[in-house]
């Protein structure tokens, strides 16, 4: 099994990252509000002080937080996960961003030698808390599917959109449709 960091502990990302823990998977956690950690640690999560410890203590790092700014701190920020980025680490984008924020870090952490894949996610608290979110991917094929394993941990189905930046389109408009119908 691989080692699994998660970053962003709210109202989507705790249910996820505890359903990537029942399903036995070594888990590391970090979120800028640290008390938020403390259930999951009581479930047998490690805790980072930062989103730069969580990478350089995991294989694959998920992050989902609430906003642009937010990747952006964990990210690209001196204690971000840029500088731990590594041949042979990955980094999954499961926020509901731009997709030019997307190839950014995408562009930043492929730098370093690094994988990453957009996978945002629908499916609400419901999906995030039964493991049953569908996730839209996008970035090289041959990620996506390496990935599924671990994506199928706390989703249901994940649909290949194409290069990085394509799935936050995708999620874009889904989310559009859903507005304007409501």
């Amino acid at each position: 099994m691989a080692r699994i960091g998660f970053a962003g502990l709210g109202l989507m990302g705790g249910r996820m990252a505890r359903s990537i823990l029942s399903h036995g998977h070594d888990l590391a956690v970090w979120n800028r509000t640290p008390e938020k950690c403390g259930p999951l640690a009581a479930e047998g999560a490690r805790v980072a002080r930062t989103p730069r410890e969580l990478a350089e203590a995991s294989d694959i790092v998920v992050c989902c937080v609430s906003d642009p700014g937010a990747v952006g701190r964990v990210v690209f920020a001196e204690d971000g996960i840029r500088p731990a980025a590594r041949p042979g680490f990955f980094y999954v984008e499961c926020s509901t961003v731009s997709p030019g924020l997307v190839r950014r870090v995408g562009e930043a952490l492929s730098a370093r030698g690094a994988e990453v894949l957009e996978a945002p996610v629908t499916g609400s608290r419901l999906g995030a808390e039964k493991g049953t979110l569908l996730f839209m991917t996008g970035g090289k094929r041959e990620v996506h599917e390496e990935l599924l394993p671990v994506l199928m941990a706390f989703g249901s189905k994940a649909i290949y959109c194409g290069e990085l930046g394509r799935a936050s389109v995708v999620k874009l408009v889904g989310n559009t449709y859903v507005v304007q119908k409501s």
